[in-house]
């Protein structure tokens, strides 16, 4: 059965105070607390709404009743009328029946998570590690009352260590939840590549990433490229050779060829003329961003490079759909 939820996103601001204790405040309080011994760190709140159904909802206003009359012992749901996936046995009183609600709740508030972050990289072209674990989580079967389950991580075990990377556009809610509607597919190679790639930037390679990234490019070119039009030999084709072949067969949106063809250059430049390494002195922030040409190269050929595989991808639906027609 599908169940619905409702995710809503808080900006918040995390420290740690005099007395060791973990505070967390919304970002405008935040701009006037004073911070503590650890400063302001900057974080996310999700609040999940999971919609109960089958008997859970049925018996939900006893369940209200009760528990607002503190009559936790009393008997929300009988033992013959519990649900099939109900994890306890004998009749579901007021507190079990909060926590199995609790436990329902994280559950499916974590598997949404999990999908929203899959579809959030799909439309930021940014890669994210999705948690195995909720960190600080609770559920609530009543507005003003809190159920943590176990021991659950602490917020600072997820914020650690933190990550500097960046997405390559900003994600907007519309574009996020159109993904949201389309069923849950794993990355193509390729797709895992470019993610992958753009890790290897932010982590202040992006000369690297470039020449990965042209290195896939080529790679997807040979791969799909009819052999009447690649040719023969295309183990020993140059990849200049096999670009122009490409630009006359794939149709790419304005400009895309040309940011091709300098990231190609480029990377050619970097192989060639002045290859670089990572010292142990090396610091990337300091070094490759003070003159970010490839960094904004590469950015663009990541683009460009979406470009191509949707059209590919393109050509292959509309060649199997007329060899369909034709049979």
């Amino acid at each position: 059965m599908d169940v619905d939820v409702d995710i809503v996103f808080l900006p918040a601001l995390t420290f740690i105070d005099e007395r060791l204790s973990r505070k967390i405040v919304s970002e405008k309080e935040g701009e006037k607390s004073k911070t503590g011994i650890s400063g302001l760190i900057p974080c996310t709140q999700c609040l999940a709404r999971v919609n109960l159904w089958g008997r859970r909802q049925r018996y939900y206003d006893k369940y209200l009743e009760l528990s607002i009359r503190n009559m936790h012992n009393e008997i929300v749901i009988p033992e013959d009328d519990r649900p099939f996936t109900w994890n306890r046995i004998g009749a579901a009183n007021v507190g079990s029946y909060e926590d199995e609600v609790a436990y329902l709740t994280l559950s499916q508030a974590a598997a949404a998570t999990r999908r929203f972050l899959r579809d959030y990289m799909a439309v930021s072209l940014h890669e994210l590690q999705i948690p195995q674990t909720l960190f600080s989580a609770f559920a609530s079967s009543r507005f003003e009352r809190y159920y943590p389950l176990g021991k659950s991580p602490d917020l600072l075990a997820g914020l650690l260590p933190r990550s500097s990377s960046k997405a390559l556009r900003t994600a907007q809610v519309e574009d996020v939840r159109a993904a949201a509607k389309w069923p849950v597919r794993g990355f193509s190679p390729f797709e895992g590549q470019l993610l992958a790639l753009k890790r290897l930037a932010d982590s202040g390679e992006p000369e690297l990433a470039l020449v990965g990234l042209m290195a896939l490019v080529e790679w997807l070119l040979k791969d799909n490229l009819p052999p009447e039009i690649l040719g023969a030999s295309k183990r020993r084709s140059k990849a200049f050779e096999i670009f122009q072949k490409a630009q006359d067969y794939f149709q790419l949106p304005d400009g895309a060829w040309d940011i091709l063809h300098a990231a190609r250059r480029l990377r050619n430049d970097h192989v060639h003329e002045r290859p670089t390494s990572r010292s142990s002195s090396y610091d990337p922030a300091s070094v490759r961003y003070d003159n970010p040409e490839t960094a904004k190269v590469f950015n663009a050929a990541v683009f460009a490079a979406f470009e191509l595989f949707r059209s590919i991808n393109l050509s292959r639906s509309a060649g199997k759909q007329l060899q369909r027609t034709s049979d």
